[in-house]
Protein backbone atom coordinates (compact mmCIF):
# COMPACT_ATOMS: atom_id res chain seq x y z
CA UNK A 1 0.00 0.00 0.00
CA UNK A 2 1.33 3.39 -0.70
CA UNK A 3 1.25 6.66 1.21
CA UNK A 4 -1.61 7.45 -1.12
CA UNK A 5 -3.57 4.42 0.06
CA UNK A 6 -2.76 4.50 3.79
CA UNK A 7 -4.17 8.44 3.59
CA UNK A 8 -7.26 7.42 1.99
CA UNK A 9 -7.58 4.36 4.68
CA UNK A 10 -6.98 6.93 7.73
CA UNK A 11 -9.29 9.46 5.74
CA UNK A 12 -11.80 6.67 5.29
CA UNK A 13 -11.77 5.24 8.88
CA UNK A 14 -11.98 8.47 10.49
CA UNK A 15 -15.48 9.27 8.65
CA UNK A 16 -16.86 6.31 9.63
CA UNK A 17 -15.73 6.72 13.19
CA UNK A 18 -17.36 10.12 12.95
CA UNK A 19 -20.37 8.40 11.70
CA UNK A 20 -20.63 6.16 15.02
CA UNK A 21 -19.94 9.09 17.05
CA UNK A 22 -23.12 10.48 15.31
CA UNK A 23 -25.44 7.24 16.26
CA UNK A 24 -23.66 7.60 19.87
CA UNK A 25 -25.21 11.04 20.20
CA UNK A 26 -28.73 10.60 18.71
CA UNK A 27 -29.22 7.49 20.93
CA UNK A 28 -28.47 9.83 24.04
CA UNK A 29 -30.35 12.31 22.33
CA UNK A 30 -33.62 9.58 22.28
CA UNK A 31 -33.13 8.99 25.45
CA UNK A 32 -32.69 11.93 26.97
CA UNK A 33 -35.18 14.58 25.10
CA UNK A 34 -38.65 15.05 26.42
CA UNK A 35 -40.97 15.00 24.07
CA UNK A 36 -41.50 13.59 21.01
CA UNK A 37 -40.25 16.27 18.54
CA UNK A 38 -36.60 16.65 19.85
CA UNK A 39 -36.88 12.58 20.04
CA UNK A 40 -37.48 12.82 16.21
CA UNK A 41 -34.61 15.56 15.30
CA UNK A 42 -32.55 13.13 17.37
CA UNK A 43 -33.02 10.10 15.16
CA UNK A 44 -33.04 12.19 12.30
CA UNK A 45 -29.15 13.24 13.20
CA UNK A 46 -28.56 9.86 13.79
CA UNK A 47 -29.92 8.74 10.44
CA UNK A 48 -28.24 11.23 8.55
CA UNK A 49 -25.17 11.47 10.09
CA UNK A 50 -24.70 8.01 11.69
CA UNK A 51 -25.69 6.66 7.94
CA UNK A 52 -24.42 8.89 5.08
CA UNK A 53 -20.37 9.51 6.81
CA UNK A 54 -19.70 5.62 7.20
CA UNK A 55 -21.09 5.42 3.36
CA UNK A 56 -19.20 8.17 2.18
CA UNK A 57 -16.46 6.94 4.51
CA UNK A 58 -16.18 3.78 3.06
CA UNK A 59 -16.44 4.64 -0.53
CA UNK A 60 -13.29 6.60 0.03
CA UNK A 61 -12.00 3.62 2.02
CA UNK A 62 -12.58 1.48 -1.26
CA UNK A 63 -9.80 3.88 -2.54
CA UNK A 64 -7.35 2.78 -0.59
CA UNK A 65 -7.68 -0.87 -1.01
CA UNK A 66 -4.10 -2.09 -3.06
CA UNK A 67 -4.89 -4.13 -6.56
CA UNK A 68 -8.03 -3.25 -7.66
CA UNK A 69 -8.85 -1.57 -11.01
CA UNK A 70 -10.13 1.65 -11.41
CA UNK A 71 -13.61 0.41 -12.51
CA UNK A 72 -13.64 -2.00 -9.76
CA UNK A 73 -13.08 1.20 -7.46
CA UNK A 74 -16.17 3.26 -8.91
CA UNK A 75 -18.29 0.22 -9.27
CA UNK A 76 -18.30 0.18 -5.39
CA UNK A 77 -18.02 3.56 -4.77
CA UNK A 78 -20.42 5.14 -6.91
CA UNK A 79 -23.78 2.98 -5.47
CA UNK A 80 -22.54 4.38 -2.28
CA UNK A 81 -22.26 7.77 -3.09
CA UNK A 82 -25.86 7.50 -4.91
CA UNK A 83 -27.40 5.42 -1.57
CA UNK A 84 -25.62 8.56 0.85
CA UNK A 85 -27.39 11.07 -1.45
CA UNK A 86 -31.13 9.30 -1.55
CA UNK A 87 -30.43 8.78 2.18
CA UNK A 88 -29.80 12.87 2.53
CA UNK A 89 -32.98 13.80 0.58
CA UNK A 90 -35.55 11.21 2.18
CA UNK A 91 -34.37 11.19 5.74
CA UNK A 92 -35.05 15.37 6.57
CA UNK A 93 -38.00 15.11 4.08
CA UNK A 94 -39.79 11.59 5.94
CA UNK A 95 -38.84 13.24 9.25
CA UNK A 96 -41.02 16.43 8.59
CA UNK A 97 -43.55 14.56 7.44
CA UNK A 98 -43.74 12.34 10.36
CA UNK A 99 -43.64 15.64 13.02
CA UNK A 100 -45.95 17.64 10.92
CA UNK A 101 -48.92 14.41 10.86
CA UNK A 102 -48.21 14.27 14.37
CA UNK A 103 -48.93 18.26 15.03
CA UNK A 104 -51.91 18.19 12.97
CA UNK A 105 -52.78 14.99 15.05
CA UNK A 106 -53.17 17.27 18.28
CA UNK A 107 -49.82 16.06 19.97
CA UNK A 108 -48.54 19.27 21.37
CA UNK A 109 -44.41 20.12 21.85
CA UNK A 110 -43.35 19.92 25.52
CA UNK A 111 -42.94 23.39 26.77
CA UNK A 112 -40.99 24.06 30.00
CA UNK A 113 -42.61 26.42 32.66
CA UNK A 114 -39.41 28.83 33.77
CA UNK A 115 -38.89 27.99 37.24
CA UNK A 116 -40.50 24.70 37.39
CA UNK A 117 -38.81 22.14 39.08
CA UNK A 118 -38.15 18.52 37.82
CA UNK A 119 -39.74 15.58 40.12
Amino acid sequence: MGLGGLVLTIIGGAIIFIGGLFDLVAALGVNKFPDFYTRLHAVTIGAIGGAVYPIIGSAILVFGVPGLSLSARLSFALPMLVIASLILITAPTGSHAVARAAYRSGLKPYRRIPGEVKK
